[in-house]
């Protein structure tokens, strides 16, 4: 008595190509890395308390956060008048200098900061345009005037 094997050829081409449909679904299901988000910490002329050094030593050391924006309060309508005096530019680029070179690529600026006409130098105009901010963005002529 003598036995043979005999695999139709259809069964032959879909066992391999079945184990390898299942060889790279399974290396695929590999758990995913939590997705990354971004923070927006706030502050205003007589609100500072989200922007604190400590605080922002603890977002960026978080490694689910992606970026850091640093946003001004009211849309900056604060920056010219704080009350005891005057809020100058310079000084507060200095300030939030100290911030953004914590980690320069992942603190970025957003809102608009109002200041007097002619307050702000072109150095310190550039600068919080760099980094993400606008200033006196109500005294722009729109695209479509130009």
């Amino acid at each position: 008595m003598k036995f043979t094997k005999k695999i139709p050829y259809a069964l032959k081409c879909a066992v391999p190509t079945a184990m390898m449909a299942a060889a790279t679904v399974f290396g695929g299901c590999q758990k995913e890395e939590n997705p990354k988000h971004d923070v927006e910490l706030k502050f205003g002329a007589n609100y500072c308390y989200e922007i604190s050094i400590e605080n922002i030593k603890n977002k960026l050391a978080d490694p689910t956060v992606n970026k850091i924006y640093l946003r001004t309060l009211d849309d900056g309508s604060l920056w010219y008048n704080q009350g005891d005096g005057w809020v100058y530019p310079d000084d507060l680029r200095e300030y939030l200098e100290q911030y953004v070179n914590m980690a320069p690529d992942r603190i970025f600026g957003r809102g608009n900061f109002v200041f007097e006409v002619g307050m702000c130098s072109r150095e310190d105009s550039l600068w919080f345009v760099r980094r993400g901010w606008t200033v006196n963005r109500q005294n722009q002529i729109p695209q479509k005037q130009r």
